[in-house]
């Protein structure tokens, strides 16, 4: 797709889902260059000092971020990898006061590589999907 393909995309949608699209790619690109600068356990530590009470998982919210996380991802020129999405999409659902967990889990695929993957939940909602039968290591 061209650039104004993208734009002319971004400008037929509302002005809340331009404003939490806007908010993921920099909050994409925010967790991007913060864990490329830091250790991933340090930032993991920082996300999980936040003191946010536990409100209430609203799924539209949850679907909302969901869309703008995966939207994101395809205009973004950088690569963003599953922890990259979860932290994002951590810092999103915080924001907003909503309880969420981090995960980071492995599995071995079919020739027996370690494959490392995070996931991010808010309740039983899966705003960056596990998708697959990883163990867990980490929780956040």
């Amino acid at each position: 797709m061209t650039i104004m393909t993208h734009l002319r995309k971004y400008f037929a949608l509302t002005s809340d889902q331009r404003r939490i699209l806007t908010e993921a790619i920099l909050f994409l690109f925010s967790a991007k260059v913060i864990l490329t600068l830091m250790p991933v356990r340090r930032v993991l530590k920082a996300a999980s000092d936040t003191n946010t009470s536990p409100g209430e998982a609203d799924l539209n919210v949850l679907n909302v971020i969901r869309w703008a996380l995966s939207w994101a991802v395809r205009l973004s020129f950088w690569k963003n990898r599953c922890l990259v999405q979860s932290v994002a999409g951590w810092w999103m659902i915080k924001r907003r006061g909503i309880a969420c967990s981090l995960s980071l889990g492995v599995r071995h695929d079919d020739r027996g590589k370690v494959i490392a993957h995070a996931w991010l939940k808010a309740g039983d909602f899966e705003v960056v999907e596990k998708g697959g039968d990883y163990l867990e290591l980490y929780l956040v």
